[in-house]
C-alpha cells in the first residue's frame, strides 16, 4: 500500500507522468491554425473554443447554451434602465499568483469598448462606461438590453498588462483554468495554473498540435492523440469509428437549427393552412437517418432540449393536409452539403403529394438579394450559436423585414411585435422564459419558419478518453476534466 501511495505522489510532482493509468497531459491534434488569444482579438473558431481553457470571464455558457456566471458572483443588479451592477468573486487568482480585482475588469471593458479596432469592440458597443467600487463593477449602457449579458463571455486581462495594442497572451498573466506555456503556428501548450481552484481538474496540461486530416486520424488510432479537431464530413464521422476499434465518435446536439423558410408574400406561401400541409409532409426522421446517420435530433421549435427557453409548443395540424394550393415551386440553399441534401429529401417528400419542387443551391450575398427582389420562395438554411432569445427579434417583428433585418419570411403579427417589445424590456429570467413560450406557441402555429433538426457537434476521440464532454456551442471547456483511462 505505502508503495502505490509513493508512486502516485512522484506522479503527481511531474507534471507529465501518471498516477496509476491516468495521463496528467492531453493531446489534441487540429486541422486550425492558432491566432493570438488576446480576448478582444480572438474570433477566430479555435481561438473561441479554446479562450475559456486560458481566460476567466464574468459569464460563460453551460452544456446545453444557458448563460452562467463565472467570474460574476451574483446576477445583475439593474439600479435603471441604463445601469446595472454584478458583484465580482474574490477568489479567482491569475496563473501569477495575484488576486483578480474589480479595477481588472473595468479596464479590460473600457479598453474593449473604447477602440473600434477590436473585434469584440462590436458587440460591447452598447456599454458606455465601466466604473467599480471594492468587488462591485457598474456597467452604464447606451440604451436598455436585458439581453448585454449574453455578449459579456469577454476574457479578463491584467489592468497592469493592458495596452491598445494586441497583447501577446503568452506573455501575459492569465485567470483561467490554464495558461499559455508556448505557442507557434502549429503548437499550443497549456499548463494548469494552480492558483485557481477549478474544480475537477484532472490534466496538468493540453497539448494542441496542427496537422493534415488525414495525419490526424493516423495520429489518433496510433495514440499519438486523444481527440482531434477538424471539420469532419458525416462520412468520416460514420466509417472512422467503424474501422478503427480505439476511435469512438463524441458527439452532441449542437445549438444550431437547420430551418424551412416560407416566403409570405407568395400568394400560395401566404395561406396558413398550405405551409402547415407542406410542413406534415416532411420526414424529419429519415432527414435525420440518411443524412446526418442519426447524429442530430428532431426539431420541433428553435432551442435545443435543454435550453432554458425550451418548451414544448402546441402545434395545431393543417385543416386539410390533402389540399395544396401549389403544384410547383424551387427550393434554394445556400451551397453546404448537407443542406442540399436536406433540401432535396424536402422536394422528395412534397412530390408524393404532386408538387413539383427543383432544388437551386445559392450563393448567400445571391441569396439576400434575392429574397429582397421577391424571387424565393422556400429556402434551407441554419440559424447558428442560439443562446441569447434576443434572436427571435431578429427573426419575427415586423420592424426586422429586410433590408432592416432577418426577418425574410416578411412575416407580420401584432400580437407578436408586442411580446416581442416586452420581451426586450424584461431583465427577469422567469417572466423572459414565460414571453418566450408565449411567442414560440404563436411562431409554431403561423409557421413562417418551419424548424427541422438540430444538427449535432462531432468529435473524433480516443475510446479511452473519459470525462470529455461535446458542448452546444462547441467550445472545449471540458477538457478541463478530461483524462485518458
Amino acid at each position: 500500500m505505502k508503495r502505490i501511495i509513493l508512486v502516485c505522489l512522484i506522479s503527481i510532482a511531474s507534471p507529465y507522468a501518471m498516477c496509476a493509468t491516468k495521463k496528467t497531459t492531453i493531446k489534441i491534434g487540429t486541422t486550425h491554425r492558432f491566432s493570438n488569444f488576446d480576448p478582444r482579438f480572438a474570433t477566430s473558431k479555435i481561438n473561441q473554443s479554446i479562450s475559456e481553457l486560458i481566460h476567466c470571464k464574468l459569464f460563460s455558457y453551460d452544456r446545453d447554451s444557458n448563460l452562467q456566471r463565472q467570474v460574476a458572483k451574483s446576477d445583475p443588479k439593474w439600479r435603471s434602465e441604463l445601469s446595472f451592477e454584478i458583484e465580482i468573486n474574490p477568489d479567482f487568482k491569475f496563473n501569477n499568483g495575484k488576486k483578480l480585482k474589480a479595477s481588472d475588469v473595468a479596464a479590460t471593458y473600457n479598453s474593449t469598448i473604447s477602440n473600434q479596432i477590436y473585434p469584440k469592440n462590436s458587440e460591447l458597443n452598447n456599454i458606455k462606461s465601466v466604473t467599480y467600487k471594492n468587488n462591485i463593477i457598474r456597467f452604464n449602457l447606451h440604451k436598455k438590453d436585458p439581453f448585454i449579458l449574453y455578449k459579456m463571455d469577454l476574457g479578463i486581462i491584467p489592468k497592469d498588462n493592458i495596452t491598445s495594442e494586441q497583447i501577446k497572451i503568452e506573455n501575459t498573466a492569465t485567470c483561467g483554468p490554464y495558461y499559455i506555456k508556448q505557442q507557434t503556428l502549429n503548437t499550443l501548450v497549456l499548463e494548469k495554473n494552480h492558483h485557481n481552484n477549478f474544480n475537477n481538474i484532472r490534466n496538468e496540461s493540453i497539448v494542441f498540435e496542427r496537422q493534415s486530416k488525414d495525419k490526424l486520424v493516423s495520429g489518433l488510432e496510433a495514440g499519438d492523440y486523444q481527440l482531434i479537431i477538424a471539420d469532419l464530413s458525416n462520412s468520416d464521422i460514420q466509417y472512422i469509428p467503424q474501422k478503427k476499434p480505439g476511435i469512438k465518435n463524441f458527439s452532441y446536439p449542437s445549438n444550431s437549427t437547420v430551418y424551412l423558410g416560407f416566403n409570405l408574400r407568395n400568394k400560395h406561401l401566404n395561406k396558413k393552412n398550405n405551409r402547415k400541409s407542406i410542413s406534415s409532409l416532411i420526414n424529419k426522421d429519415e432527414i435525420i437517418s440518411l443524412i446526418f446517420d442519426n447524429k442530430a435530433s428532431r426539431a420541433d421549435q428553435l432551442f435545443i432540449k435543454k435550453s432554458k427557453f425550451y418548451s414544448q409548443p402546441n402545434i395545431v395540424g393543417a385543416s386539410n393536409k390533402k389540399e395544396i394550393s401549389i403544384n410547383k415551386i424551387v427550393l434554394n440553399t445556400n451551397p453546404e452539403k448537407e443542406n442540399i441534401l436536406i433540401a432535396k429529401a424536402i422536394a422528395k417528400d412534397l412530390k408524393s403529394k404532386d408538387i413539383s419542387s427543383s432544388v437551386k443551391p445559392i450563393e448567400w450575398g445571391q441569396f439576400k438579394k434575392d429574397i429582397m427582389k421577391n424571387r424565393i420562395d422556400l429556402w434551407v438554411l441554419s440559424i447558428n450559436n442560439i443562446r441569447s432569445p434576443k434572436i427571435l427579434y431578429k427573426l419575427y417583428h415586423s420592424s426586422q423585414i429586410p433590408p432592416h433585418g432577418l426577418n425574410r419570411s416578411f412575416y407580420r403579427n401584432r400580437n407578436v411585435d408586442k411580446l416581442l417589445d416586452n420581451l426586450l424590456s424584461e431583465v427577469d429570467l422567469q417572466k423572459q422564459v414565460k414571453i418566450v413560450d408565449q411567442i414560440q406557441n404563436i411562431i409554431a402555429e403561423d409557421q413562417p419558419y418551419f424548424y427541422l433538426v438540430h444538427k449535432y457537434n462531432n468529435h473524433l476521440g480516443s475510446n479511452k478518453l473519459r470525462g470529455f464532454e461535446v458542448q452546444s456551442d462547441n467550445n472545449l471547456r471540458s477538457l478541463k476534466n478530461s483524462y485518458i483511462q
